[in-house]
C-alpha cells in the first residue's frame, strides 16, 4: 500500500510538470522585431502556458547554465494566462520595466532551462546558431520540434519560409538586405566600388559567385534548402534558407 501511494505521488508529481509552462520560441539576434518596454530590440524567450488555466510561475527560472539553474527569477506573482505567452528579455538590464534576465543569449548557441520554484527542470533547450531577426520555436505551436522560422512574440507559432543572415565578419563597408519573398540579398556598396561574391557550403563547395558593381542582388533561387556561406569581398556571413 505504501509502495502504491508513493507511486501515485511521483506520478502525480510529473504530471503536473509534464503539462505545465514550456519554453516556446527564442529569439537571440533581435534587430527589428519587436521592441521591450523601453524601446530596445532585445533578445528574449517566449514561455507558453498550454493548458487551459492560468499559471503563477513566480520563482520559476531560466538560465543558460546547468550548473546555476537559478540565474535568473522570475519575479513572485507573475502569472501566464490559460493558453497564453510570457516574454522574458534576455539582456541582461534588470532595472527596465517588464521581465529581465541578467545574461545574454548567444547567437552561436547554448542550452536554456527553464526551472519552477522547486528547482524541476520543465524545459531544456539546445538553441543553435542564431541569424538575425530569425527565430528558433517550436513547430508546430506547443509542439516537440523545434526549427528556424519567423519570429511570432505573444502568439502561436506558425511554419514559414525562412531566410536569414548572421551578423559575422565585416571587411568593407556596404549593405546587405534581405528580400525573402524573391530568395534573394540586395547588396550596396558604399563607395560604389566593385566586390567579388561566392556562396559556399561547410566543405567550401561554391555554388554560386559572380560581382557586385556598386548595387546588385544575390538570388539563391536555385539553392536546395540548407545553411551556407556568403563572402562579399572581406564580408563573411553565414546564411539559411528554408522552404
Amino acid at each position: 500500500m505504501k509502495l502504491l501511494f508513493a507511486f501515485l505521488i511521483q506520478f502525480i508529481a510529473f504530471a503536473a510538470i509534464g503539462q505545465t509552462v514550456m519554453i516556446n520560441e527564442i529569439l537571440s539576434s533581435n534587430d527589428k522585431v519587436i521592441r521591450d518596454p523601453i524601446g530596445d530590440f532585445d533578445d528574449y524567450v517566449e514561455l507558453y502556458n498550454p493548458t487551459n488555466a492560468a499559471v503563477n510561475i513566480g520563482k520559476y527560472f531560466i538560465t543558460d547554465d546547468k550548473d546555476s539553474l537559478f540565474k535568473c527569477m522570475i519575479p513572485t506573482g507573475t502569472m501566464i494566462s490559460a493558453n497564453g505567452y510570457l516574454l522574458v528579455w534576455i539582456d541582461g538590464e534588470m532595472d527596465q520595466e517588464g521581465i529581465h534576465c541578467n545574461f545574454k543569449l548567444n547567437s552561436k548557441g547554448e542550452r536554456i532551462i527553464l526551472s519552477n520554484a522547486s528547482m524541476d527542470k520543465l524545459d531544456e533547450i539546445n538553441l543553435k546558431r542564431q541569424y538575425d531577426d530569425i527565430a528558433f520555436g517550436r513547430i508546430p505551436n506547443g509542439g516537440s520540434e523545434w526549427n528556424y522560422m519567423n519570429p511570432t512574440p505573444n502568439k502561436a507559432n506558425v511554419k514559414s519560409k525562412v531566410l536569414g543572415k548572421d551578423r559575422s565578419k565585416k571587411g568593407e563597408k556596404m549593405s546587405l538586405a534581405i528580400d525573402p519573398s524573391k530568395d534573394k540579398f540586395n547588396v550596396s556598396i558604399d563607395d560604389g566600388g566593385k566586390l567579388a561574391y561566392r556562396v559556399m557550403d561547410k566543405e567550401d563547395k561554391i555554388f554560386l559567385k559572380g560581382n557586385i558593381d556598386g548595387k546588385g542582388e544575390i538570388n539563391i533561387t536555385s539553392l536546395p534548402n540548407g545553411k551556407y556561406n556568403l563572402v562579399i569581398g572581406k564580408n563573411e556571413y553565414r546564411i539559411i534558407k528554408m522552404h
